[in-house]
């Protein structure tokens, strides 16, 4: 679910051996970010999405250990197709 203010997010990330989820709703910050803010299991998490060029979003991870394993992260680039 989307509009111009936000967006709903369920970001799943796994490296080979860990893994982890979070879900929540993002705010659209600028023309090309936007920010997560969820507390998972009362640890606070924050991802901010960057628009970069057409099709890409890249992700950046702040305090989001609770809502994965150790060893994975939300950091990458996402293309989107």
């Amino acid at each position: 679910n989307s509009s111009k203010t936000g967006f709903d997010v369920t970001y799943y990330t796994y490296d080979g051996w860990s893994s982890g989820t979070v879900e929540g709703k993002a705010t659209v910050t600028s023309d090309t970010k936007a920010r997560m803010n969820k507390t998972v299991d009362g640890e606070r998490c924050v991802i901010e999405f960057e628009k970069v060029g057409t099709s890409s979003i890249k992700t950046t991870e702040f305090y989001c250990e609770a809502g994965r394993e150790r060893g994975t992260n939300f950091n990458g680039t996402v293309t989107v197709e």
